[in-house]
């Protein structure tokens, strides 16, 4: 609600495409109650019905960088060592598929995934508030 942006602020620009809204949720839900809503639904108005996959995907993979900052950056800041630790273990397993599974530039999506991981590392953004 308008509240919880006014006191909280808006969702983070800096996070371009990912994770912005897994942000705000967590942030919103250190200080309000929030609901998990199993039957809800999102709709994504893309041309592919795959998920996204920096492995499998040609077309978008220096957009991945920020996949892996933000998702960093959010692991950290919401669950600590234990989002750290899980964090660079995925990293981990997604570095040993792109090895196996990549058909090509393996070594540049390896390059974009660690640019991500240690850009997470110092990324600090600040949410933007709303006037009263």
């Amino acid at each position: 609600n308008r509240a919880a942006l006014v006191q909280l602020g808006l969702p983070i620009s800096e996070f371009f495409i990912w994770f912005d809204d897994t942000e705000l949720t967590e942030r919103i839900s250190q200080k309000y109650n929030s609901y998990y809503v199993m039957n809800s639904v999102v709709i994504h108005k893309t041309r592919s019905t795959v998920a996204p996959d920096i492995v499998t995907d040609d077309s978008r993979v220096p957009r991945y960088f920020y996949f892996f900052r933000n998702k960093f950056y959010v692991d950290k800041k919401y669950k600590g060592s234990y989002g750290v630790a899980k964090n660079l273990l995925f990293d981990t397993y997604t570095i040993l598929k792109i090895i196996g599974h990549s058909k090509n530039k393996k070594f540049y999506r390896i390059c974009i995934l660690v640019k991500g991981v240690l850009a997470g590392i110092i990324f600090n953004p600040k949410p933007k508030m709303i006037k009263k």
